[in-house]
């Protein structure tokens, strides 16, 4: 898979962009009165993320999406001052890890509005892409598998790029339909290689499943 490097004196993003401008329509009442401040220089994500109890309900989830959003703001700023490279662990994957533990479908609804509107760059793009497949995670599974196979579409490149290297994670051959459809409208050679071989890779799976 191609991973792109991009320049990292870029920023992955810059706090407080993002708030108020959720494209799902059942949140827009949450943001009429607009953004509020991530405020990133007094506190650490784990103190935010652990001022919720582990046991919150829909409801408790709900009422603190100003919360939610201000913690990914923040773990996406990180992306700013950190270099990525392939097999190390580094806070910003860790702290979107832990973010999607903590807070499961909105967190991902709210990392694709992030990455959908262009504010993410470069190689934070393919490194929060490809931790939306590897992350274990069961109740933000579906919610993760239906946003990379969506993200396929993209007009980005690089972002059909990561939603490829996320589903090579994930390994769900539920995903093949999708990957077809990408492979036929691929216009960039490099991509089309990649999905062509992640459509072999996810029949493989499929087959030895099925003990063929």
């Amino acid at each position: 898979m191609t991973i792109y490097t991009g320049s990292m004196t870029t920023p992955g993003i810059s706090p407080g962009i993002f708030l108020g401008s959720t494209a799902k329509e059942s949140w827009q009442r949450i943001f009429k009165s607009g953004p509020i401040s991530a405020n990133t220089d007094e506190r650490s994500y784990s103190s935010i993320a652990n001022s919720i109890s582990e046991n919150s309900t829909e409801q408790a989830v709900e009422s603190n999406l100003y919360l939610i959003c201000s913690d990914i703001e923040y773990v996406f700023g990180l992306a700013s001052d950190e270099i990525f490279e392939d097999g190390l662990e580094n806070n910003f994957s860790s702290n979107l890890e832990l973010a999607i533990r903590k807070w499961s479908s909105p967190a991902v609804s709210i990392i694709t509005n992030l990455i959908n509107s262009g504010k993410v760059k470069g190689i934070t793009i393919s490194k929060a892409l490809a931790i939306l497949g590897y992350i274990e995670h069961a109740p933000s599974y579906y919610d993760r598998l239906w946003t990379l196979e969506k993200l396929l579409s993209s007009p980005s490149p690089r972002v059909r790029d990561g939603a490829c290297l996320g589903l090579s994670f994930l390994d769900d051959p539920r995903a093949i339909p999708f990957i077809e459809k990408a492979i036929a409208n691929e216009r960039t050679v490099e991509l089309r290689i990649n999905l062509q071989q992640l459509t072999q890779q996810l029949e493989n799976t499929r087959n030895v499943a099925s003990g063929s």
